[in-house]
């Protein structure tokens, strides 16, 4: 991106860079809105004026995959929204006229060990892609606008300061249970897959693209009996990843 860029046009130009040349649109940056304790849509590409103006992309901080990867800073894919039942549906843009075979990616955007936006995108569902490279460029994408962004918010993330430690006051007092999600194995399995394939099965690249360490991967494939299988199609990927 040019450096002579004014902020909000290189944060623009990269959302639809994501659209046209990767496939993953109506990509959004939702930033954090502690006193109201959601997450709003600061930046999209492509999404319609009139339901933005209404706030139907605005996503609780304790609910949904956003809201997920907003708690977890972790990565997370869902191959197919209507398989998905933690997936806000009502986020989702119909593709074709439907809300039917629509993949969702989003990775959060961090500086200095702290989340501070997610960064997310929807492709038509294509159970043969190797959703592993959509989170390997978004992870690129949101560790470049990530600096951008801080600087752009300085002013607001002061403002918002004591209600931000208000909201991490309240999680602490009111630890929110894990969810037991349905099929954790079998979406574990395919997500390491993928990322062997991505990695040419090299281990320790494979691991930084999920977000872990060389050794919480090394005993994932062992607990979960993963052989090198390159001849098995991909299939539909629901992760978290991490």
């Amino acid at each position: 991106m040019n450096g002579a860029m004014p902020p909000e046009q290189k944060i623009n130009s990269a959302l639809s860079l994501l659209s046209h040349w990767a496939g993953l649109h109506y990509g959004r940056i939702m930033l954090p809105d502690y006193r109201a304790k959601v997450l709003k849509v600061a930046f999209n590409h492509g999404l319609p004026e009139q339901e933005l103006a209404s706030d139907k992309y605005t996503v609780p901080m304790d609910e949904g995959l956003t809201g997920h990867v907003w708690r977890n800073s972790q990565a997370a894919v869902v191959g197919d929204i209507l398989n998905e039942p933690i997936f806000l549906h009502r986020i989702a843009v119909p593709m074709r006229g439907s809300q039917q075979h629509i993949g969702f990616v989003c990775v959060p955007i961090r500086m200095d060990a702290k989340t501070i936006g997610v960064l997310s995108a929807q492709r038509l569902a294509d159970p043969q892609h190797a959703y592993a490279d959509d989170v390997d460029l978004m992870r690129i994408v949101s560790s470049m606008l990530a600096p951008i962004l801080q600087s752009m918010h300085v002013k607001a993330e002061a403002e918002n300061e004591e209600a931000r430690e208000s909201w991490i006051t309240y999680t602490t007092l009111h630890p929110r249970r894990p969810r037991t999600y349905r099929r954790v194995q079998h979406t574990d399995v395919q997500a390491i897959r993928a990322a062997l394939r991505h990695a040419s099965g090299n281990q320790a690249q494979a691991a930084r693209l999920l977000g872990m360490t060389p050794r919480q991967l090394r005993y994932r494939i062992k607990k979960l009996k993963i052989n090198d299988d390159s001849e098995h199609p991909e299939e539909q990927l629901r992760w978290p990843i991490g």
